[in-house]
Order: structure tokens, then C-alpha cells, then sequence
């Protein structure tokens, strides 16, 4: 069995100029192949919006992945990879609604299709140097805020805080437009940290601020608390870790599940 591990949504893949699979779904995903030999093969990739791609890989006999791996068989990881550059004017935006069966807009397009508790990374046009995002589900409250790129990073909007909604009526945030960027978040400890995560079975896990990675991986982040969502669509598997960096630190997580 191949893992395609982390398949953007409309991605469609090729295996020795044969279709493989296509992701139909709104969010990107994980789609095993059967029955693929040990060897060479050449792999192609084909998205409207994305740079096309065509490359030989090889699946060794000893069944090792090139990037981690899935039950007696390989994984090649594809998340955040051949994305098309971003347009003039165009940013990426990354953030986490928490609450399932709202509706997302970004810019008064939508509603968009994203999935609770999982971090969702989508291109956005700058209307005014800012981005708009508004979350609103029926008896709750609505989220309303006006964000501006990183200091430093013109093309990257982070929503730091996953976005919750409250109750109607309940305490918890209210119907607000920020008419401007929010208050920066608290700076982190100083210093960075090495966060290695390694899944038995293979998980894709969303980092905030970070992006979807599969395991087994090494990243080096900011000294903070993070919030890993792992996922295994391919199994059903879904959970959720809470890690802290400290600065000059090693922290390991092996129990995903």
C-alpha cells in the first residue's frame, strides 16, 4: 500500500501515467493505493491552481517510507507542497474554527468549507492592506474581525487564537468589528525549541501558525504552548495533543492516538 498523505483538495495523482485518485473533498486528505510495487515509479500531479509536477520516486523493498509510515506499506507526504505562487496582492491566511456547522467567510466570500478544530491555511486578497473574517452559526454569537499581515511577513495573515463562539446571550465574546488589526498577542518566552513527533499509525498534524505536517517530523518552533491536532482519515483516527516549547528544549510526542 502508498499513502498519499496531506492530498490538496482537487489534486489529482498519476502513477506510471496511470489516474490514481483525485481528492474530491473540501479539505485536503489521505488516499491509500493497493497493491504498488517495490521499485521505481513516476508520480505526476495535476491541480488548476497549483504547479504542475513529475518526478520518479522510489518505494525500497525493506518497505521504508520516505516520509513516515503507513501500516506494511509507504508514505509520500504532499501537504503545503506545489502550491502555485500567490497573485499580486494575495496572502495567505491560517486560522482554527472551533465550532462545528458555523459559516466562514473571509471577505464576504463564502461560506467556505473547513473543518472543526483543524487548522485551515487558504489564499485571500487584501482589500485595503487588511483581510475580513466573520464566523457566524444561529444562536451564537458572531466573530468579526479586520486583520492585517505579520510585521515582516507582507504575505502572511496568523489568526493566533482558535476562534470560538459563544452562546447567544452567554458570556464570551461578542458581535465586534475590530475596525483594525487586533491587539498583538502576548510575546512567547524567548528563544526557540525542537518539537519531534512520530505517530504509530501515520497522523497529518496542524501546528497554529505552522501548517499540516505528517509524521515522523522535526521542527524547530518559538518558545510557547501549542495546541497539535492529529488526524488519520484513512483509519477514522482523529485527537488532539497540547506540547510547551521551552527555549533550548527537546519535546517528543509519540502517543498521538
Amino acid at each position: 500500500t502508498l499513502l498519499f498523505a496531506g492530498v490538496p483538495p482537487g489534486m489529482k495523482v498519476f502513477l506510471d501515467d496511470q489516474f490514481a485518485l483525485e481528492n474530491r473533498n473540501p479539505n485536503p486528505g489521505d488516499f491509500p493505493v493497493s497493491r504498488v510495487a517495490a521499485g521505481d515509479h513516476i508520480l505526476r500531479l495535476e491541480h488548476p491552481e497549483y504547479l504542475a509536477d513529475e518526478f520518479s520516486i522510489g518505494l525500497p523493498e525493506d518497505r521504508l517510507a520516505p516520509v513516515g509510515s503507513y501500516g506494511d506499506g509507504w508514505t509520500i507526504d504532499l501537504a503545503n507542497n506545489y502550491i502555485r505562487p500567490l497573485a499580486e496582492g494575495e496572502v495567505w491566511v491560517t486560522l482554527t474554527v472551533m465550532e462545528p456547522g458555523a459559516e466562514l467567510k473571509i471577505n464576504n466570500e463564502g461560506p467556505i468549507a473547513y473543518q472543526p478544530e483543524v487548522e485551515l491555511r487558504r489564499r485571500a486578497k487584501l482589500v485595503d492592506g487588511e483581510v475580513r473574517i466573520e464566523v457566524t452559526k444561529r444562536s451564537y454569537e458572531t466573530f468579526r474581525r479586520v486583520f492585517r499581515p505579520l510585521a515582516g511577513q507582507p504575505d502572511r495573515i496568523v489568526v493566533e487564537t482558535p476562534i470560538a463562539l459563544a452562546r447567544a446571550g452567554g458570556i464570551g465574546p461578542r458581535d465586534r468589528d475590530a475596525g483594525g488589526a487586533p491587539p498583538p498577542p502576548p510575546p512567547p518566552p524567548g528563544g526557540t525549541g525542537r518539537l519531534a513527533v512520530r505517530c504509530d499509525p501515520y497522523a497529518t498534524v496542524a501546528i497554529p501558525g505552522f501548517g499540516t505536517r505528517g509524521t515522523p517530523f522535526s521542527i524547530e518552533l518559538p518558545a510557547g504552548t501549542y495546541r497539535l491536532v492529529f488526524a488519520n482519515p484513512g483509519q477514522g483516527l482523529n485527537s488532539s495533543r497540547t506540547v510547551t516549547i521551552t527555549p533550548g528544549g527537546n519535546a517528543k510526542v509519540t502517543d498521538c492516538w
